[in-house]
């Protein structure tokens, strides 16, 4: 990807592998490493060398790259965006309690446009939990396969479908994953081929089937899904690999974060674990590369640019690294 020119293509096969923050977070790191980026695990011991290019990922879901200046550090050029979309988180594998139709409980995930996820092919996509004689094996799964759907009540038993609908996600958005019987947790297991009984925990999302395409009578639009924010994050991320490393003192960050709002007032424990893996590999690397620790001096230097990443990290940024600079 570096030195190349952008191309719309990659831009669809990044979204159209990103069906969960897993496979996005999966889908960066293989760009890094083609690039020459070296991964260096949270649990190890780090040797960083001047002018050296790294990544390090958190939970499978977020990812952190970075070059190494070549120099004394005077100051980070950082970017960030973030994997997830809005979607529907499964809350529990075939625990739906129906007579007719095999289901699974869902729930809401962002602020998305609930009608657009009536009546199309969905499948799900995200990691299981697995036993193993090693311990719990964490694996991606994503059927490529139409495996549900939210399906709309007929005209016929709705007259007002077309005068306003106010829905109950929990009654009237639930997918319908076939007929009573049928087994997700099977489906699952086959996919990643391993014992259904193996399988401990899953983090699930329902994905959407179309791909990602051009249209208009020129080609000169394109429509798809998850377009908040990956689209955001692969041209950032193509954006630092053009990086040349020609300021000996400037260390260049692209960070993909696995929830937009990190650090805000919504705070989790997993938001503010994400603001945390940003904010100690930034420390780790000023350290190593600073004779005495002087934020002063790189703030002054520094820049940060939000690609839909929450107003906190903004805040938190023009403290620490200087200007920031808001998109999306």
């Amino acid at each position: 990807m570096q030195n190349n020119t952008f191309s719309v293509e990659g831009l669809f096969d990044f979204l159209n592998a990103g069906v969960s923050a897993f496979h996005s977070t999966a889908a960066a790191v293989k760009i890094l490493e083609e690039n020459g980026y070296q991964n260096c695990p949270e649990s190890a011991a780090w040797e960083l060398v001047p002018g050296g290019r790294y990544y390090t990922t958190r939970n499978g879901s977020a990812v952190l790259a970075w070059r190494m200046p070549k120099g004394e550090l005077i100051g980070w050029h950082v970017t960030a965006s973030h994997s997830d979309s809005p979607t529907w988180r499964i809350k529990q594998l075939d625990g739906g309690k129906d007579t007719v139709f095999a289901k699974a409980e869902t729930e809401g995930y962002g602020g998305m446009i609930m009608p657009t996820w009536l009546d199309r092919p969905l499948s799900v996509a995200g990691r299981i939990l697995v036993r193993t004689e090693n311990g719990v094996k964490s694996i991606l799964v994503h059927p490529d396969r139409a495996l549900a759907c939210i399906p709309n009540l007929c005209i016929h038993f709705n007259h007002d479908l077309n005068n306003g609908m106010k829905y109950n996600p929990q009654v009237d958005l639930q997918p319908i994953f076939g007929g009573k019987g049928g087994s997700l947790k099977d489906v699952l297991a086959e996919e990643a081929g391993v014992k259904a009984e193996d399988i401990l925990d899953a983090d699930l999302v329902l994905a959407t089937r179309e791909k990602a395409v051009r249209m208009g009578l020129n080609g000169e639009y394109f429509m798809s899904g998850r377009i908040d924010d990956l689209e955001c994050a692969y041209t950032t991320l193509w954006g630092f690999l053009q990086g040349r490393g020609e300021e000996e003192g400037r260390g260049d960050i692209w960070v993909m974060f696995d929830n937009e709002e990190v650090g805000s007032s919504r705070i989790s424990t997993l938001q503010f674990a994400e603001t945390a893996f940003a904010i100690s590999t930034i420390c780790i690397c000023a350290m190593l590369r600073l004779p005495s620790f002087a934020w002063d001096l790189i703030s002054s230097f520094s820049f940060f640019s939000s690609s839909s990443v929450s107003l906190y990290i903004l805040a938190w940024s023009t403290m620490v690294m200087g200007p920031a600079f808001l998109v999306g």
